[in-house]
């Protein structure tokens, strides 16, 4: 075995030998001291007993995730009511809770903005129709209106990853936390695994770099049953968790309906589903499944499945689309980890450039390793009560996900325009439209001048309220 100088280091070369993974180390040699430490602070990050379990559990166990024997059926999911006091008594509930600051806000930012033409953090990507605005501070700003609402201090938890964590922290500090205080604000980084071939031996990339991988936005969900952080969320008097996925400008953050759907239904895990639209389109289903509320993701779904239509109409049968827009409890979060609950991992197939035995450097054609990782949506099982409320897609829900075409930062600028257009057009303020009918303006509301439409109507002046074909309202 090697010999290093501090104990610390044996120990971590030693775990690696007794994993079985001892060829991490076969070029220990031939590295200068700086590549050693690179190499020895990867091997820090990795536990592998765990990986050991994953390696005998999902690669030699099985290729992928498992589906479960029984067979899924669809679900339904309780509207958002329409009736005004129902929704007013709702909204009552999750503004108060708001305002005692019992709900804090979970923010999945761990992606790179590969898939939007973006080199840095996806947070990072201009969705704004006129002030450009990132995701980031979209998000940001909208927490910061919940603060000056209900005059509380939302704690703001961002999972970012080993590739995106530096510029968000830098981004945040260099624009003042867009008015939020440093303290409410927390940076997670999200835990990451190492790649493994068919033989379940980890990947190096060259001999100093393992090849890692971050473990799926079900880490958002490991990270929130650490003791550390369960701690710090009972501290500040947190009893929920508003979990949501950076990319999407059309959450509505700790919307105080969706909380107040969430406490009164007193669930340990509620979503927010749309309908889908079309058979092939790339959202995962809520379903039930051995008596319990489960998500089945559009890359599992058979043709059959994705397909299949309610008797006497058009609508899917599997149709509840999940948009990644989750409330937690607290008590959930303790009871999973006092019981151990977690949810499982599964393989993703990747191609990764390798060293091979000899040391050489090879770029393969084909999948050549796997990762690892688990999905927040697999936790709904765990949950003693899930409750699921269905929104409509056009208030929340049109995520950026490529560069070009439907989706990509061009399109979610105009899809956004057209929604505060919406909010205007509700709150009585004339618009100029084309032939269509559509809006002819470019319009932007910050979150930091109204949330949502109702509270727009509460702002506006319509009497002497002038729209041009461009406007913005901070």
């Amino acid at each position: 075995m090697i010999k290093v100088a501090t104990e610390a280091a044996q120990v971590l070369i030693a775990k690696a030998y007794e994993a079985d993974q001892g060829h991490v180390l076969s070029r220990w040699d031939e590295l200068d001291a700086a590549a050693q430490g690179k190499l020895l602070a990867t091997l820090k990050e990795i536990d592998f007993q765990q990986l050991q379990h994953l390696i005998v559990r999902c690669v030699k166990g099985s290729s992928g995730r498992k589906m479960g024997i029984a067979r899924p059926e669809p679900i339904e999911c309780l509207p958002t009511p329409r009736d005004e006091k129902e929704r007013a008594a709702l909204r009552k509930i999750g503004e108060e809770a708001l305002s005692r600051g019992e709900i804090a806000v979970f923010m999945a930012a761990g992606m790179r903005g590969c898939r939007v033409g973006l080199a840095g953090p996806e947070g990072l990507c201009p969705v704004g129709p006129i002030s450009q605005k990132p995701l980031y501070q979209l998000h940001a700003e909208q927490v910061a209106a919940i603060n000056r609402r209900f005059r509380t201090e939302t704690p703001l938890l961002v999972m970012t990853s080993a590739e995106t964590e530096e510029q968000t922290q830098e981004f945040f500090k260099a624009n003042h936390f867009f008015t939020l205080p440093p303290r409410s604000v927390t940076f997670l980084r999200q835990p990451r695994l190492p790649l493994v071939d068919r033989r379940g031996k980890v990947v190096m990339t060259s001999g100093a770099e393992i090849a890692m991988a971050p473990n799926g936005h079900g880490g958002a969900f490991l990270l929130l049953t650490e003791q550390e952080h369960l701690d710090r969320l009972r501290a500040r008097g947190v009893k929920h968790v508003f979990y949501f996925q950076v990319n999407n400008p059309f959450v509505h953050v700790a919307d105080p309906l969706f909380v107040g759907q969430h406490v009164w239904s007193e669930a340990e895990a509620s979503a927010r589903c749309v309908r889908k639209q079309q058979p092939d389109e790339r959202v995962g289903v809520f379903v039930r499944r051995g008596g319990r509320i489960a998500v089945i993701e559009y890359s599992e779904l058979s043709d059959a499945m994705r397909k299949a239509r309610r008797e006497g109409g058009d609508d899917l049968l599997f149709n509840m689309g999940n948009i990644a827009v989750h409330m937690l409890s607290c008590e959930f979060l303790e009871r999973a980890a006092r019981e151990d609950l977690a949810p499982p991992y599964h393989l993703a197939k990747e191609r990764v450039p390798y060293l091979d035995r000899k040391g050489r450097r090879v770029q393969p054609a084909m999948p050549n390793c796997v990762r690892f990782e688990c999905d927040i949506f697999d936790v709904f099982p765990l949950a003693a009560k899930v409750s699921l409320f269905e929104v409509e897609r056009t208030d929340e829900f049109y995520p950026v996900n490529t560069a070009r075409g439907p989706c990509s930062p061009e399109d979610v600028q105009r899809a956004m325009s057209e929604r505060y257009g919406g909010w205007l057009a509700r709150a009585g303020v004339a618009l100029t439209r084309d032939e269509s009918g559509a809006p002819r303006g470019t319009y932007e509301i910050s979150p930091l001048f109204a949330r949502d439409a109702d509270e727009l109507k509460e702002k506006l002046d319509v009497s002497t309220f002038v729209a041009g074909d461009s406007l913005y309202l901070e």
